[in-house]
């Protein structure tokens, strides 16, 4: 019922007290909350500067058949309910308050006294050693709730990440000094701390906190932090100095050791190790498939390039050659050609330099092998039957010459005669298609041709005229 009693009480101090409790007068009490009266719910409201309430205990006296769960569980819905008490107190003059080491409270306790009351005039609040498991919301706006607060001890509590609000800045409140310390915070998100340290109305000190140093990336990002000597001589950055001196509790092999002492070795980031192996490895792999798909591309559009150039100028002959059967011939090429090819003829086939690729194969040509007494088609047929090959300079000349032209017949049907590929025809200039009679067009389809201008023309002449047996290369050579 309402007293008349005026408030008077501006010390209140109880500290390593034990309250004796009765079950049944406390569950009354939990039906009857919100018939509680004002004054015996807030006490001295208006006289109160200085309350602890420290280090204080609670027995039970349970003359009930309830249960230790279901008391606790009735209490708990009760005072979880602050809506139900319909007066507000207002401890104007409060000014410190301690309500450490209490561990037996109800987690909704600190819901239930903020929600119900005010403490304009609050500046230190001790909840240390309170067994809090997270921050509760009047005081993640405490700038709201707390307009005058300018200490909140929760260390030593069970805290597992650093909370706070933001937007605390953007009110005309005191600077606030929030001690989190020997709390159970295990990560440190670099984002997070950089907006922690940009805020001038909040400062957390997190030191002592057991920190977990395993390979991750939030880890990594905090080592490099640490150790970003630019940072810390800014006055913001200063205030956080203590964070270099943070020690790693896990895993075993660097535990005690200070993060700006850490490097990223020394965390032994096997799985890191591996990822970036793995990594590599990709990386190589797919460049090595890049490269190989390229070599096989520039193989097969190259292939007969290759196995040309690997004959003529390193002497190797490579796998999946066609068969040859060597003939012991007179020349190794009959040179068919037109008179006004003759000069051109001349400097390749009959004026070989000593050191020139073509200087150990023997070449017939008309005007100095052809036989004197024997008409010129007996020459030419003779010529073609003893060379193992005939090579037609091929130009506009050849075409309009009779005798070429029977040259080439004779070739062309030696090569038949003896199925092997007998003719090399040799491009001197760019013709028509339409210009060729029909026996050379199939020819050029069929045989080997070289045109005068390729940039490796005398390495496929080479190719073509030589008899390809490893055997009889090696021997020659």
């Amino acid at each position: 019922m309402p007293t008349n009693i005026s408030d008077e009480l501006e010390h209140f101090h109880f500290e390593d007290c034990m309250f004796i409790i009765d079950i049944v007068d406390m569950l009354n009490i939990a039906d009857n909350i919100s018939y509680l009266e004002k004054d015996y719910d807030c006490g001295h409201e208006e006289t109160f500067k200085y309350y602890v309430f420290k280090n204080i205990s609670y027995e039970y006296n349970n003359n009930t058949s309830l249960k230790s769960a279901e008391i606790s569980n009735k209490v708990s819905e009760t005072i979880s309910k602050p809506s139900l008490i319909k007066h507000k107190c207002i401890y104007k003059n409060l000014e410190y308050a301690d309500m450490s080491l209490k561990r037996q409270e109800s987690k909704f306790h600190l819901d239930l006294i903020t929600k119900n009351s005010d403490f304009p005039s609050l500046r230190v609040f001790n909840l240390s050693d309170t067994l809090m498991p997270n921050l509760a919301e009047a005081f993640r706006k405490w700038y709201w709730h707390y307009p005058k607060l300018e200490i909140i001890d929760l260390s030593h509590n069970h805290f597992t990440e650093l909370e706070f609000d933001p937007s605390a800045d953007a009110w005309d409140r005191p600077v606030l000094r929030m001690n989190m310390s020997y709390n159970k915070i295990s990560e440190l998100k670099v984002s997070k701390l950089e907006e922690l340290i940009n805020m001038k109305k909040l400062f957390i000190d997190f030191s002592h906190n057991p920190l977990n140093c395993t390979c991750t990336e939030e880890t990594k990002q905090l080592i490099t932090f640490v150790n970003d000597k630019s940072k810390w001589s800014q006055a913001k950055y200063q205030r956080y100095a203590f964070m270099m001196d943070l020690e790693c509790v896990y895993p075993e092999e660097i535990e005690g050791k200070r993060l700006v002492e850490l490097k990223t070795e020394d965390r032994n980031c096997k799985q890191e190790l591996l990822e970036k192996i793995a990594v590599k490895a990709i990386v190589f792999l797919s460049l090595l498939s890049v490269i190989l798909i390229i070599v096989i591309i520039i193989l097969l559009k190259f292939r007969r390039e290759i196995r040309i150039l690997t004959y003529t100028r390193f002497y190797i002959i490579l796998p999946c050659q066609p068969t040859e059967t060597y003939e012991n011939k007179k020349f190794d090429a009959f040179v068919s050609y037109s008179k006004n090819d003759q000069e051109w003829v001349t400097s390749v086939f009959e004026n070989v330099p000593t050191n020139s690729p073509l200087s150990h194969f023997r070449f017939c040509l008309h005007h100095k092998d052809f036989m004197p007494g024997k008409t010129i088609f007996d020459n030419i047929i003779d010529c073609v039957e003893d060379s193992r090959h005939t090579v037609i300079v091929l130009s506009k000349h050849f075409l309009n010459s009779h005798y070429c032209m029977y040259e080439f017949h004779e070739a062309f049907q030696q090569s038949i005669n003896e199925r092997k590929r007998h003719l090399v025809v040799i491009m001197m200039e760019d013709i028509p298609i339409t210009d060729l009679p029909n026996a050379l067009k199939r020819c050029l389809k069929t045989f080997t041709y070289i045109r005068k201008d390729d940039s490796i023309f005398l390495d496929r002449l080479v190719y073509a005229l030589s008899y390809k047996d490893q055997k009889d290369m090696l021997l020659d050579n």
